[in-house]
């Protein structure tokens, strides 16, 4: 079966100038030198393309073939809408701050209040509590110990009140001093037996009425309290929820605002393309799109996002691409040393090496 021939690659680097032999049309070389149509390329190019997100005009662009530094200006579109949407962009982003600034102040101040309001609730059921206890275990006992002593002074005046009166009946002598003084004697009677009825009706007021009715208003009085304690932290709770929420769609919208004005200024930046190395300046014929369409770009012509404009080429470092037979490709290695002779340059000798055979 008859060996077909193959495109042999073979890169030859020769200090500043790299040589690239690759697969074009081949050529036969017989036992003198080989002579093959090739092709010359930079071997360090980067090509410029538009990063504006939206069609731009070319305001300038630096003329094919110019020799430029790094950093120098190569193309300028226009950025004129891009800069009045930052300077409005900018005012929507001093407006967000404002709002964060205020969201969170207001964060600050009404909680410290909303706090003070749960302090406020829980010394006033703290109240309410030691109102309770102090009622039973010191105002309720106290009252009831008095008037317990009261009715022993009344039961005593009684007593003395019914043997007086028992004596003045006793008495031998009559007369009028003697009906006055049983009298005295029998009203005296009667008014201790008024006082010790009173401080008795007053001994089971206290227990039967005054304890269950006082201990149930501060009851009452506790559990109000404790009704407004749990009000005052659910308004804290929800307050706090709320301002944290208000805080934090302030912080996104401002962080969003932020995102779009350093978005516009990176689109206004990218409306100057600047060399990203040394070297010549070639206009792009890279196709681009769905159609793949080659622009040569001038001042004027409106060019689209992704689109490339220029190429920086180095001037001093290319690569030449030459094909060879494969009964030549064989005979090749790698690292073998090349002389390279360019019919453009006929005075110039090149040499290199074989840095790869594919």
């Amino acid at each position: 079966m008859k060996t077909p021939k193959r495109i042999a690659a073979l890169l030859l680097w020769m200090g500043a100038f790299l040589v690239v032999l690759g697969p074009l049309e081949a050529a036969e070389s017989g036992d003198g030198p080989l002579r093959a149509r090739a092709t010359v390329r930079s071997l360090r190019s980067q090509v410029l393309r538009s990063h504006v997100s939206r069609p731009a005009t070319v305001l300038f662009v630096a003329p094919e073939g110019t020799i430029v530094k790094k950093g120098d200006l190569l193309v300028q579109l226009d950025a004129s809408d891009l800069t009045e949407q930052k300077l409005e962009q900018e005012m929507r982003v001093s407006q967000a701050r404002a709002e964060l600034a205020a969201a969170e102040e207001a964060l600050g101040g009404g909680r410290q209040e909303r706090i003070e309001t749960v302090q406020i609730a829980e010394q006033a059921l703290a109240l309410a509590e030691m109102a309770l206890k102090g009622f039973l275990e010191g105002q309720y006992p106290l009252e009831l110990a008095q008037a317990e002593a009261e009715m022993v002074l009344a039961k005593e005046k009684l007593d003395v009140a019914a043997v007086r009166v028992s004596y003045v009946e006793k008495a031998v002598e009559g007369g009028a001093e003697r009906d006055l003084a049983l009298k005295e004697a029998r009203v005296e009677l009667l008014e201790s037996e008024l006082q010790a009825k009173a401080v008795n009706d007053r001994i089971r007021f206290l227990k039967d009425v005054h304890l269950r009715q006082k201990k149930a208003e501060l009851q009452l009085e506790i559990s109000r309290r404790k009704l407004e304690l749990i009000h005052a932290k659910n308004q804290l709770s929800r307050a706090a929820q709320q301002s944290r929420i208000t805080v934090e769609a302030a912080r996104e919208r401002y962080e969003m605002e932020r995102t779009r004005l350093q978005r516009l200024k990176e689109q206004i930046a990218a409306c100057r393309l600047r060399a990203p190395q040394a070297g010549e300046v070639l206009y792009s014929h890279e196709t681009w799109g769905r159609r793949g369409e080659t622009t040569t770009i001038w001042p004027g012509i409106v060019v689209c996002n992704r689109q490339p404009l220029l190429e920086v080429v180095d001037a001093d470092h290319f690569k030449l691409q030459v094909p060879v037979s494969a009964d030549l490709a064989r005979r090749v290695e790698t690292g073998e040393k090349v002389t390279v002779h360019v019919d453009a340059l006929p005075s110039r000798t090149f040499e290199g090496r074989v840095a790869e055979v594919g």
